[in-house]
């Protein structure tokens, strides 16, 4: 009878296997009441039923089923008219129920489908196969062996734990066989197909009890955009918390902008995911370097480009289309070179300065003049502006002297600029124009004129001789008079006037036209002329040379030369 009993489950077993290769449901099975028929005044329940070992496991009115163990089931729809029988109980065999519906009002429909149902555990492949031992039957001496069975019917392992680890996708099976026939163990172990198993049961004694049916769900590998590159220093933004496709989780380790890392998510429990990871490139910042081939930053007018090599590697821009790593620089500027490498950039600068502007050539005139005259025989100057002087004639000191008029030109040159100044020295040696200006219009000194007022002329100063510096002079004597003049410039000359005396008085002479000096009764009048030129004067008011006398007297006439000179002359008349 037990061996019959072995070979009933393995014969239910194989056959429910077979039909139940894939999961029907997950967790729990929903039974719709369409279709099934309740008479009036019958209850109608649902018996759902281990379909290995025909054990009722729940009765209820709602169709609906969460087995403890996932596994292959039969559902079935009973109606009986109350109370019901106490056949139909949990615990019992199905097969009991049956045999009581048939001779009595119970009316069965079913099963469910239309035949054993597989309810699968949904477990994340990630997870372990974890049977528990608890409600399996081990006979006496009997070993108790799970065994792993793909949905292709094949045994993949096996062990006496219940735990089985490392898992692909998919649906498996597991069995429970309680035995101690050393040839089950060992076709067991074999890992061939688990419907041999169950064929043995007609040779060895052993006992099968399951499945429990386990679908493992692939684990979704989370999903996220491609991130970077960046370039070191940038602010990275903070990598998201959910995944493109649904996965929440966190990263490690923290952000870093400084290198290239490799973050791992991990997805929070309770999700069927897997870790995943995601570099972000953080590219260094290229170190940008300008080598200055010339040496200098100065163009001057020696230096008239400044060679220039970028360094940094990639590549090179320097603005205005110069993406080259060697430039030439010609003017005054700051010049930006930006080096690209690895979509990063760094800059460096020069900056370039001219000094193209001329020394300022001078000539300090340490004379205080340009003009070379009487007084100044030589001009002395000295070249300013630094750098070389250069006078021509090969004089190229700074300082020099020049004796003759003329432009001179100095040329000073300073890091290879040049700039020109003149001077011009004039010559003023031309003595002043001495003259002297006759004031009272004569040179002659006379009764009249007895003083000579004379102005010297020609500018400058005046030196008569006897301590006389005036321009004007005057002369109260004859002889030759000479001024020295001396001009601005230092220059003389000499003007000379000579000054003559006329002082002789007239000759004083009368003239009796009447030949008598005796007036008388016949000569009653004396008449006389006077003689001697120039004017004159009897008195009483006569002044013409003709005079008459009626009276016995002397009369004087006083004669006045041209000079002014006066004499006089007398008659007597009696």
């Amino acid at each position: 009878m037990k061996r019959f009993q072995y070979i009933f489950f393995a014969i239910l077993a194989l056959f429910a296997f077979k039909l139940n290769a894939q999961c029907d449901y997950y967790n729990s099975v929903t039974v719709s009441t369409s279709g099934y028929h309740a008479a009036a005044g019958y209850v109608q329940e649902y018996v759902f039923v281990d379909d290995l070992t025909g054990v009722v496991m729940e009765i209820n009115t709602t169709g609906i089923f969460t087995p403890a163990n996932s596994g292959i089931y039969r559902i079935y729809a009973v109606n009986y008219p109350t109370p019901a029988p106490a056949q139909l109980s949990v615990g019992s065999l199905w097969t009991g129920i049956a045999s009581y519906a048939a001779s009595n009002c119970m009316d069965i429909i079913g099963p469910y489908t239309g035949a054993a149902v597989s309810i699968c555990e949904e477990i994340c492949e990630l997870d372990d196969i974890v049977v528990s031992s608890s409600g399996y039957h081990t006979a006496a001496g009997f070993q108790q062996i799970y065994v792993l069975v793909n949905d292709a019917g094949n045994i993949i392992d096996s062990n006496t734990t219940g735990t089985f680890t490392g898992l692909m996708a998919g649906v498996y099976f597991v069995y429970a066989v309680n035995t101690e026939e050393s040839d089950v163990i060992n076709e067991i172990n074999n890992l061939g197909a688990w419907a041999d198993i169950p064929a043995m049961s007609s040779t060895y004694c052993l006992d099968i009890i399951g499945p429990q049916a386990f679908d493992l769900i692939p684990a979704i590998t989370p999903l996220f955009d491609p991130v970077g590159p960046y370039c070191e220093g940038d602010a990275i933004p903070a990598l998201p918390t959910t995944s493109t496709n649904g996965i929440l989780g966190s990263w490690s380790p923290a952000i870093d902008n400084t290198n290239t890392t490799l973050y791992t998510f991990t997805p929070d429990a309770g999700q069927c995911a897997l870790d995943n990871d995601l570099t972000i490139t953080v590219n260094p910042i290229p170190t940008a370097g300008i080598t200055n081939n010339t040496g200098t930053d100065v163009i001057d007018c020696t230096v008239t480009q400044i060679d220039v090599t970028a360094t940094g590697g990639g590549t090179y821009d320097w603005g205005g289309g110069v993406t080259t790593a060697a430039n030439s620089l010609t003017a005054a500027g700051t010049y930006t070179l930006t080096v690209t490498d690895l979509g990063c950039t760094a800059t460096e600068s020069i900056t370039i300065t001219e000094d193209i502007v001329p020394p300022t050539a001078g000539i300090t005139n340490n004379t205080g003049s340009t003009v070379i005259d009487c007084i100044t025989t030589q001009i002395d100057v000295t070249a300013t502006g630094g750098g070389a002087y250069d006078w021509g004639g090969g004089v190229t000191t700074a300082a020099n002297s020049f004796t003759s008029a003329g432009t001179y030109t100095l040329t000073v040159t300073d890091l290879g600029c040049t700039a020109t100044e003149s001077i011009t020295i004039t010559e003023d040696i031309t003595p002043p124009t001495a003259g002297i200006t006759n004031n009272t219009g004569t040179t002659v000194i006379n009764c009249n004129t007895t003083q000579v007022d004379v102005t010297a002329t020609g500018g400058g100063t005046y030196d008569w001789g006897g301590g006389v510096t005036t321009a004007a002079n005057s002369f109260m004597a004859s002889g030759t008079y000479t001024v020295t003049v001396t001009g601005a410039n230092g220059c003389t000359a000499t003007e000379s006037i000579t000054i003559t005396e006329d002082i002789a008085p007239p000759t004083a002479g009368i003239t009796n036209n009447t030949g008598s000096t005796v007036i008388d009764c016949i000569t009653t009048q004396i008449d006389a002329t006077a003689t001697g030129g120039g004017t004159y004067d009897w008195g009483g008011g006569v002044t013409t040379a003709a005079n008459s006398f009626t009276t016995a007297g002397t009369y004087t006439v006083t004669v006045t030369g041209a000079k002014g000179c006066t004499s006089t002359e007398s008659i007597s008349k009696t």
